[in-house]
């Protein structure tokens, strides 16, 4: 990622050169210094992936992780206060075309964005009733050009928190977009605290940790699939679907655009 971080040049860099980090960093804005420590974080991760045998993650995957991560922390930072599982608030840092961090003045996008050509976007959303303890579940896949793939919902008839439901809307709605395209996959939640448990699962609870699994089982293998926060405003559609699916007590499937209560919702978005 040397090209997206303002550092001196590698050629530079000689090999043997036990200090060529600590100068980077000591040369390096404080933005840079953030991405150049993810980066050899992600580095000696890949590394123990590789030597306990696992299969290393992709660049693009890698590059996607760092960025989401590094807009997280700066999320936490600005927000200490804020209820990690429904994030509602902007955050004062993007990720400029380069993938330096800088600040901005301008708000970040509060309305869904397309995903980039030659992938395909998965937007999922969980609904529940804690009085009841019943839930919903919604997802819609769209292309890059805001088509939409298909959309579903589910009634979850026993349930015992928010963010179990977000990890279920996860499950099945990627179980379904596997079936139902061949791309890369970026899933959009925006559950702050189920993008941190992918991260790091140790703290999730019992009761939830076999979902996790479940859904690690369906990212092995060479697809590239990533996890991306967004704000509530992104994700109004997974957002009705997964509301439809608790009050109405249903459980349906539509391919294409044939879901024709969220019509209206994805005119619009589309034509963003």
């Amino acid at each position: 990622m040397s090209d997206d971080m303002q550092l001196n040049p590698l050629s530079n860099i000689h090999n043997g050169d036990s200090k060529v980090i600590l100068d980077l960093l000591e040369q390096s804005q404080p933005e840079d210094q953030v991405m150049l420590l993810m980066v050899l974080w992600r580095i000696w991760h890949t590394r123990n992936e590789i030597v306990h045998g696992k299969p290393a993650p992709g660049i693009l995957v890698s590059k996607r992780f760092i960025e989401s991560y590094v807009l997280s922390l700066a999320e936490i930072k600005q927000h200490p206060q804020a209820n990690p599982e429904k994030g509602k608030h902007v955050v004062d840092v993007v990720l400029k075309k380069s993938h330096s961090i800088k600040r901005s003045r301008e708000p970040a996008p509060d309305k869904w964005s397309k995903p980039l050509p030659g992938s395909m976007k998965l937007n999922v959303d969980g609904s529940f009733q804690e009085s009841e303890g019943k839930g919903g579940i919604g997802a819609v896949l769209r292309n890059c050009t805001g088509e939409v793939i298909f959309a579903a919902c589910g009634h979850v008839d026993h349930c015992s928190s928010a963010l179990e439901m977000e990890l279920l809307a996860s499950r099945d709605g990627l179980a379904l977009a596997l079936q139902w395209t061949l791309l890369p996959i970026v899933i959009e939640t925006d559950c702050l605290a189920m993008v941190h448990l992918f991260r790091d699962a140790t703290g999730a609870k019992s009761e939830l940790a076999f979902l996790i699994t479940e859904i690690d089982s369906l990212l092995v293998g060479n697809r590239d699939i990533s996890f991306n926060k967004c704000l509530r405003s992104q994700n109004l559609i997974s957002h009705c679907l997964a509301n439809k699916g608790r009050c109405d007590k249903i459980t349906q499937f539509w391919p294409d655009n044939k879901c024709t209560f969220i019509s209206q919702f994805i005119c619009e978005e589309a034509n963003e």
